[in-house]
């Protein structure tokens, strides 16, 4: 149920970077930056949820 719930958020913000970058039409580089980021918070959150 919890990994359930987890790739449910992280389908949410990925989804909510794509769209933001493509408002923004910035840089792959910045994008990359920014998903290594989630991806930290996503460890972080998953760490502490258990």
């Amino acid at each position: 149920m919890f990994v359930v719930v987890v790739a449910m958020l992280l389908v949410l913000v990925l989804g909510f970077v794509m769209f933001t970058d493509a408002l923004e039409d910035s840089g792959s580089m910045s994008t990359r930056r920014g998903l290594k980021e989630i991806a930290a918070q996503v460890k972080r959150s998953a760490r502490l949820g258990d």
